[in-house]
């Protein structure tokens, strides 16, 4: 009550109280603009809670910054669609082009994403 009461409402509904332990009040809070404003406010709210008694023996805050909970992840992930047979062929020859063995690499690594319809199809008919 004590806290609901000396806190604004804003930044209450991000944070939660986590211990009190030896002079130090712990708090979580979900984002770190609200770990800010507790921080900048810290001075301010430990003098108003010492003059309850549930707070006391209050010396100092700590603030952590610890997301309520995190975010269910309800999609699956999709195959990226593959490269076109032209777009392989370009890939391959700016590869070519290029005096960057590096680059040359991760470009003709890429080109081999090339959707190969007429493997499929070739691949479909054998045994």
């Amino acid at each position: 009550m004590v806290w609901r009461n000396q806190v604004d409402a804003t930044v209450r509904s991000s944070c939660r109280l986590l211990s009190l332990r030896e002079g130090t009040l712990t708090i979580a809070a979900d984002n770190p603009t609200s770990a800010g404003q507790l921080r900048y406010l810290s001075r301010i709210l430990v003098q108003q809670l010492q003059c309850h008694a549930e707070f006391s023996g209050l010396q100092r805050l700590r603030i952590l910054v610890r997301p309520a909970a995190p975010l269910p992840r309800n999609r699956q992930a999709r195959p990226l669609p593959r490269l076109s047979s032209a777009t392989a062929k370009h890939l391959r020859e700016v590869a070519d082009s290029l005096g960057l063995a590096e680059l040359s690499k991760g470009l003709r690594a890429l080109a081999r994403h090339e959707d190969d319809e007429k493997n499929s199809k070739v691949s479909d008919v054998e045994p």
